[in-house]
């Protein structure tokens, strides 16, 4: 959740906004309904030896799911990689067509929509394997669920499982045969 955050705006100068008799001028009035506050409300404040009237507003904190649904499909708008495509009406571009968005803060969907596609809980498997559909729970069940399909999520275990198999003595010796059998 964000914090909860008091704004500060400074306004016009207090001769300006205020006349002779104290009564708020045209330009309190104005900025008042700018910045959503009652003109009753406007406070005084020195900037540089000078009054200012000022507007103190409260913002209230939005939680991380309303945050989430703002901000990710611009970071996805942001992933670029060296060969794009569009392949929908939406005209994004990505470099895969995206199918699903699996998008969970705890065990609750972030809703939000990116290239056409609204997110939700439902990932898929491999397509050696039919691309089954796998719906998961909970963040905590995406990591299991991706190991039940033989997919290996962490870069370094999955580095470390290719460079295993192919420098095995059999996938070796099969490499060597094929170099040397013409």
């Amino acid at each position: 959740r964000q914090p909860d955050m008091e704004q500060v705006s400074r306004g016009p100068a207090v001769s300006i906004a205020y006349d002779e008799a104290g009564q708020p001028t045209r330009a309190a009035i104005g900025f008042a309904r700018g910045k959503g506050v009652d003109v009753s409300d406007l406070r005084q404040q020195d900037y540089d030896g000078k009054a200012y009237v000022v507007a103190v507003t409260r913002n209230q904190g939005r939680g991380a799911a309303a945050v989430l649904a703002e901000v990710l499909p611009r970071v996805c708008a942001g992933i670029r990689s060296g060969k794009n495509m569009r392949w929908n009406e939406s005209g994004v571009v990505f470099s895969r067509p995206i199918r699903w968005i699996v998008a969970l803060l705890g065990d609750c969907v972030v809703p939000l929509e990116y290239a056409g596609v609204h997110s939700g809980r439902t990932t898929r498997g491999i397509r050696p394997r039919g691309s089954q559909p796998i719906s998961l729970d909970s963040v905590a069940a995406y990591e299991p669920a991706m190991a039940l399909e033989g997919i290996v999520l962490d870069v370094r275990e999955r580095e470390t499982a290719i460079t295993r198999r192919s420098v095995s003595a059999e996938g070796l010796d099969r490499w060597i045969s094929g170099v040397f059998s013409g």
